[in-house]
């Protein structure tokens, strides 16, 4: 048998049987689907007709409470002209159904009977709205008041249905003709019964259009012994008054006799047209391919095409001989696609490698040349990216490239960048370790690489989140430019690496542009760092004290540990110039080690020239404190020098901010619970707001001085105080820097200033220069 026949006797049964069972679900799902949409349906008009019957109902209720306030029916009841009183309670009654317009109704009556008992009724007053204007009453109206007044009730409530389908909510009240109250004896002379009669017009409307809808069976008070019912509900309309609905199983039969008929049609449609579309593709992918198969080989040895298309999927001849050879050529192919991926693709992230990144740029300067046109280096360094690879390991610090490197790639996307003429072209590419570049082309608008500077940026705000965690890694991007920069490559890189280290000392997290001030600077921070890595501590190291004056007593309290350095080849350098460069290249612990460990070894000594305990406040990098490097060993130190740990007050920069918070606090919390005292140092230098730095687990704010010097001038002395005040509202004692004359100490002691520091008490000096008479 040749495949044609085999696929004729063997799909096309199981085509038949899938549509079968397919119609077949459909329909049952369909049937289910319409029943209880049928069924919500007749719910909604159940509500909607008992809502109707309430309303009528409400409506004779409260009408009949209102024909009782009406003057006109007092005047009926005590008046003695007939007639007069007759015209005026009908007047009465029409203007109060006008209150009551929204509750259409095509007849409503009113009736007064007097001397209630069963002997002699008199029947003193009847009047109606309808459409009769010689309308009396009813026989039925007078058979309900009389069978009213032998239940000996006062109120009665109730629906009459007429053999003609009509019906009426007839509502009666007994009262006292003087009072219009309930009387104490229900057959007194001086009682008088009150019938409102009204027709639900709208329930009844409604009714007969749920009969003709769904040909419903209704009945009231009891249920219609009916088995063959598609739905049946009930409504309650009163006390004891059920309104029961069936809706017959024709009903539900003629709504899905079309249904079924269209899926029988559709079903048999389809069958017929997948039935010819099968065949069609069997002979186009079974019996064709064998044709074209000696074609498509005979092409791909003449190199006409690079592989054969697979048209067959089947597993017989044809289609094992299609894959073998479509494998056999597309490995070929891609053994060549994986080597050139391999020659411009960085392995780990996916980005551009150097060598692609050197043609790209090439090409991108050549092609701005010709065009005169500006190109763009975008040089991005990872800060604190080291800590993380040794302190996580290597597998945290591959994840965290990979993770960088797809939000960089959608961070840069041309249609995202404004510009106001031609879109740039930007394209990232991995540098060496974590070191990453961005060739941007074709710029017309000189804003675009700081456009695209800042949103690199905003991808780490807080540190750097991903999948493992976050971790405390930010970014420092230089850019330079062509033509400006330079006219190669290699110019250009090495001038946005320039730069790039220029962010760095700006702070980190920030964007730097090349110049030739740049350069001169980044050869100082080169030399500097380059001594860090080789010089002797202990001999270019040296510490110098500050005195800390407490203004309750005007005495100093302790000294503030400062760190020194004096270079064999730099000469003197500050640090706030080394320090920055410490913590980028990796070196801050090894100097905060230093620092701690000869500060305390020389507390003893300090502390027998004084004769007692004193505060020593020393600063930490702020590094330490986002990554907790050095807590245990703080505690170590103190019980190796036998120190108590409330005498050391460990100083962090307020341009820690709010970066890294969360490991900063537990850092903080750590320290505080060993006995140390935390201080906020140099606020007013950065960007967080004082509310936010109160929030810290710290015990004091240390003003800085270059703050404290514009907060002195006289526009800005008054907002001195309240700033103090709001620290000690928080528990926070408040140290000012940079005291230099009697005057400053004076009015910040009045203030309320706790501690002060300047030269005005003294200069930092080494331990052996220190006059400690005076202290």
């Amino acid at each position: 048998m040749n495949l044609n026949k085999r696929a004729l006797f063997l799909i096309i049964p199981v085509v038949f049987l899938s549509f079968l069972v397919a119609s077949s679900a459909f329909y049952w799902s369909l049937e289910k689907t319409i029943r209880g949409l049928e069924e919500n349906r007749l719910e909604l008009a159940i509500t909607e007709l008992t809502t109707s019957f309430h309303q009528y109902s409400t409506f004779a209720e409260s009408y009949l409470e209102a024909t009782l306030q009406n003057t006109a029916l007092r005047r009926f009841l005590s008046s003695q002209d007939s007639q007069y009183k007759q015209v005026s309670l009908g007047t009465a009654i029409t203007k109060a159904t006008g209150k009551f317009k929204h509750h259409r109704s095509d007849r409503l009556s009113f009736l007064i009977v007097d001397h209630i008992n069963m002997e002699k009724p008199k029947e003193q007053f009847f009047f109606e709205i309808s459409d009769d204007p010689f309308s009396n009453l009813s026989s039925g109206l007078r058979r309900d008041y009389e069978s009213f007044i032998a239940s000996n009730n006062s109120r009665v409530w109730g629906y009459t249905q007429e053999p003609d389908g009509t019906g009426k909510i007839t509502t009666s009240r007994i009262v006292d003709r003087i009072t219009l109250f309930e009387p104490t004896d229900i057959a007194s002379n001086n009682s008088v019964l009150l019938q409102l009669a009204v027709e639900p017009t709208r329930y009844l409307e409604l009714k007969k259009s749920l009969i003709e809808t769904y040909q419903a069976d209704i009945s009231y008070n009891k249920v219609l012994p009916n088995n063959s019912y598609a739905f049946r509900n009930k409504a309650y309309l009163g006390p004891g008054e059920v309104l029961f609905i069936d809706v017959p199983e024709s009903y539900l039969t003629e709504r899905l006799l079309p249904v079924r008929a269209t899926i029988i049609l559709v079903s048999i449609a389809l069958f017929f047209v997948s039935a010819l579309i099968l065949l069609h593709l069997v002979k186009r992918y079974i019996t064709g391919p064998i044709e074209s198969l000696e074609s498509q080989l005979s092409n791909v040895v003449d190199q006409h095409q690079d592989n054969i298309s697979i048209s067959h999927i089947g597993n017989d001849e044809v289609g094992r001989l299609q894959r073998t050879f479509h494998k056999l050529y597309g490995e070929l192919a891609t053994a060549y696609k994986r080597t050139k991926q391999l020659a411009e693709r960085d392995p780990l992230t996916q980005l551009h490698n150097m060598s692609y990144i050197h043609e790209q740029a090439a090409n991108a300067i050549e092609e701005a040349r010709e065009k005169d046109e500006c190109v763009a280096l975008i040089y991005i360094d990872l800060d604190n990216f080291k800590f993380v690879n040794d302190k996580y390991g290597h597998d945290v610090g591959d994840a965290l490239l990979q993770a960088f490197a797809a939000r960089l790639s959608s961070a840069v996307r041309s249609e995202d960048l404004v510009c106001s003429k031609k879109m740039p072209l930007a394209s990232p590419g991995r540098i060496a370790g974590d070191e990453f570049s961005v060739v941007v082309r074709g710029i017309h608008d000189a804003t675009v690489p700081e456009q695209i500077g800042k949103r690199v940026l905003s991808l780490f705000k807080e540190g750097f989140h991903f999948d493992k965690g976050q971790f405390p890694v930010s970014a420092s991007i230089g850019i330079s430019m062509y033509p400006a920069d330079g006219d190669t490559l290699a110019e250009l890189l090495a001038n946005a690496d320039n730069a790039m280290y220029q962010a760095k000392d700006n702070g980190k997290n920030s964007i730097a542009f090349y110049s030739k001030e740049l350069a001169t600077s980044m050869r100082r921070r080169m030399e500097i760092e380059h001594e860090l890595h080789n010089m002797d501590t202990d001999k270019e190291f040296y510490l110098v004290y500050m005195p800390l004056v407490a203004t309750k007593n005007n005495s100093v309290d302790g000294f503030e540990v400062l760190l020194r350095w004096n270079s064999p080849k730099l000469g003197f350098v500050g640090p706030d110039e080394f320090v920055p460069i410490a913590e980028r290249c990796g070196l801050f612990e090894k100097i905060d080690n230093w620092v701690t460990e000869n500060a305390m070894r020389q507390y003893a000594q300090l502390k027998e020239s004084l004769g007692r305990d004193f505060k020593l406040s020393i600063n930490l990098s702020s590094a330490q404190l986002n990554l907790n490097l050095i807590g245990h060993r703080l505690i170590e130190l103190i019980k190796q020098h036998k120190i108590p740990s409330h005498c050391i007050q460990l100083e962090m920069t307020e341009t820690l901010s709010v970066e890294f918070s969360r490991q900063a606090n537990q850092f903080l919390e750590l320290l505080r619970e060993q006995g140390f005292n935390v201080a906020i140092d140099d606020f007013g230098t950065g960007h967080t707001a004082l509310l936010q730095l109160v929030e810290y687990p710290a015990d004091m704010i240390k003003f800085d001085k270059t703050f404290v010097e514009k907060a002195m001038e006289p526009t800005n002395r008054a907002m001195l105080g309240p700033l103090v005040s709001l620290c000690h509202s928080q528990g926070l004692k408040v140290t000012v820097e940079g005291v230099e004359t009697k005057e400053m100490a004076s009015y910040l002691t009045d203030i309320g200033c706790d501690y002060l520091q300047g030269y005005y008490f003294g200069k930092p000096a080494k331990l052996e220069d220190l006059k400690l008479e005076n202290f």
